[in-house]
């Protein structure tokens, strides 16, 4: 049995439920009609780049408050059971990593929240975007591009997935753990790794902010409709939402047919041939109708609604 005297980092996952209040905060102090809030603050002596630099700046303050508070608390944590904590290695050392973790996750969060939100001028649209269409979708549509690689051939007899995940060294498919999403023995952390994973959230945290002030050069307030705040905006959720509609019904279409077609009732393997072109021919042909159809709809209905 193996033993290691130290400390754990925390899972990711033990943040979610303070994230969704996070948003949910975020939200109800947005109000319902957000068009009507950013006419009547665009009426003010502000411009909208300062109206969304000091919603950013007040959201990152609200992180620090937090992070502040949680420094605070296992601290007093720790001098309190002194005798206890301090037989164990490494608290000071997850402490720090898990501050870290937080304001880097917290930050990455923050952005997300603020260009989902900017998409929307509906609140209540843009909450039930957030946390169930936009997510379901993304999922759906990763895992089939999952899918369709692991059967793509990568040679050597690999995947193409598998080929991928050796070139680029992704933890994610060599099955290691990421210091910054699982929970880790402070014994079992390597410096150089963990500094590689920051450096990766540090390149999420840019290439949201450059996506950000895209979004926000884009916005006008006289393009809001009812339910997002440009036509852009409207087209890129739709469509988004209408792949990962037809992924999804895909995933139930074709189980049998693609796995039957890599063998997995016989042994595993990649296709090849006129196997992979079936293949790629069905989940392509059928992700491209079902959407289409799924598109045509929703905009029929948004059409309506607006």
């Amino acid at each position: 049995m193996n033993f290691h005297n130290g400390y754990s980092t925390y899972t990711i996952y033990s943040y979610v439920i303070l994230g969704v209040i996070f948003a949910m905060i975020h939200f109800m102090s947005q109000g319902i009609n957000k068009r009507n809030n950013n006419m009547f603050l665009t009426s003010a002596p502000y411009t909208k780049k300062q109206i969304k630099y000091n919603e950013l700046i007040c959201l990152l303050i609200n992180l620090l408050i937090f992070i502040t508070i949680f420094i605070y608390m296992n601290i007093m944590g720790y001098f309190r059971y002194y005798d206890l904590m301090s037989v164990v290695d490494g608290y000071f050392l997850v402490l720090l990593i898990e501050v870290a973790k937080i304001f880097l996750f917290g930050t990455i969060g923050i952005f997300i929240l603020l260009i989902v939100d900017s998409m929307f001028s509906n609140t209540i649209m843009g909450i039930i975007c957030m946390i169930s269409i936009l997510p379901v979708s993304l999922i759906f549509i990763l895992s089939r591009i999952f899918i369709i690689l692991d059967y793509i051939p990568g040679g050597n007899g690999v995947s193409l997935l598998e080929k991928i995940g050796d070139v680029i060294n992704v933890n994610f498919f060599r099955g290691q753990s990421v210091y910054l999403i699982d929970s880790v023995n402070v014994r079992l952390i390597q410096s150089g790794k963990l500094i590689s994973e920051f450096v990766v959230a540090g390149v999420i945290i840019a290439v949201l902010s450059v996506i950000y002030l895209i979004i926000q050069r884009k916005f006008k307030v006289e393009s809001n409709t009812k339910m997002f705040t440009s036509k852009l905006n409207e087209k890129i959720i739709v469509i988004i939402s209408s792949i990962g509609a037809g992924s999804f019904i895909l995933a139930m279409l074709s189980e049998f047919y693609t796995n039957n077609l890599m063998g997995y009732y016989y042994y595993y393997g990649v296709l090849s041939g006129t196997n992979l072109i079936k293949a790629l021919a069905f989940d392509i042909g059928i992700i491209g109708f079902i959407s289409f159809i799924v598109y045509k709809l929703i905009n029929k209905l948004l059409n309506n609604i607006q």
